[in-house]
């Protein structure tokens, strides 16, 4: 499982690279992303008011997705702590969403 931090109140950036079998997956085809985080204790959601959060354009085709978490009205509301967060990809053969992967957030206050 992969490990990230995000720093509450920052623009910090995480990459997540998606891969099967070992192998990068493009996801620059992707229409829509959702990371829910808990027991739907957050949920970021790329076609709403989060879409700047989201960035699977500029390397998805290398399989990579950038995140810019920390402003998140919703992670800032989150205690600090470790969250388990699930990724549901959506895309033209995935219309209804594929869960992809989980993914261990450490939520922390910045400095």
């Amino acid at each position: 499982m992969i490990t990230e931090k995000i720093y509450k109140h920052t623009d910090h950036t995480s990459s997540i690279i998606f891969e099967e079998d070992g192998e990068e997956q493009a996801i620059n085809a992707s229409t829509r992303m959702v990371i829910v985080f808990g027991d739907n204790d957050a949920k970021i959601d790329s076609s709403g008011a989060s879409s700047a959060a989201f960035d699977w354009t500029t390397y998805g085709a290398d399989g990579r997705l950038d995140l810019k978490l920390g402003l998140e009205q919703s992670i800032i509301n989150l205690r600090n702590g470790k969250y388990r967060a699930l990724v549901i990809i959506y895309d033209a053969t995935y219309p209804n969403g594929l869960p992809w992967d989980e993914i261990l957030f450490e939520v922390k206050n910045a400095g």
